[in-house]
């Protein structure tokens, strides 16, 4: 499963990475989570006893504590079209549509994110951190300050990874997962201000990213969780 998750989030060899990801967004009452949850349990385990495919699936991630993000992998624009063929009980999807949807509340829609692996950062992709949503000002200032900071990261061997993507068909924004192996990993790493003024030099380190920071018109972060238990 995990080997899953990582090559619908970010592929290894980027020749080989699928440029775009299909994004069901869904909100959920509060107090309903854990209904939401349990239905998405029981269906993945109805469609793996019965080996069918879920036409629902995807990989699940948990973004603040009542939207759930689906991600989906493609490569050409024809496979959205594609109807799925897969033989589902009707009954074990009307339960698993009736408890899911009962969930839900608005907005309830789709976007089209576009890999931007320009704007990546290696390393392990796993399952706890950050997701962030950033409007960024339309010159190359944000990609050459990042190149810089990039850099720096990946000589401190920084723990934490970064997958980047823009929302091309939806907000606008650029998306980024910023993820670590455990919570325990990324809540003890130490922020990217801190590296940087280590590596730079506390004057240095805050032009650079006063550079960077500095082509964000807007900015918005929320707590991520990649549940691998709701993903097929």
């Amino acid at each position: 499963m995990r080997l899953l998750l990582a090559i619908v989030l970010v592929a290894r060899t980027v020749s080989a990475e699928p440029p775009r990801r299909k994004v069901h967004i869904d909100h959920l009452d509060p107090a309903k989570v854990g209904q939401f949850e349990q239905a998405r349990k029981d269906w993945v385990a109805w469609t793996r006893d019965h080996h069918v495919v879920d036409p629902w699936g995807g990989t699940f991630l948990q973004v603040g504590g009542a939207a759930f993000y689906t991600l989906r992998a493609f490569t050409d624009w024809a496979e959205l079209d594609v109807k799925s063929t897969a033989k589902l009980d009707p009954k074990a999807q009307a339960v698993y549509n009736d408890r899911s949807d009962d969930a839900l509340v608005p907005p309830h829609h789709n976007e089209i994110w576009v890999r931007e692996p320009a704007l990546d950062l290696p390393g392990d992709v796993a399952g706890y951190g950050m997701i962030s949503f950033d409007e960024i000002k339309l010159d190359d200032t944000y990609e050459k300050a990042w190149t810089e900071i990039r850099a720096e990261l990946v000589a401190a061997k920084y723990p934490v990874a970064r997958i980047a993507f823009f929302s091309a068909f939806g907000s606008g924004r650029h998306i980024s997962l910023w993820l670590a192996p455990t919570k325990a990993a990324f809540t003890a790493a130490p922020t990217i201000d801190q590296v940087l003024a280590k590596r730079l030099g506390k004057d240095k380190a805050a032009a650079l990213l006063a550079r960077w920071r500095g082509a964000v018109i807007a900015h918005e972060e929320q707590a991520l969780v990649v549940r691998a238990d709701l993903s097929n």
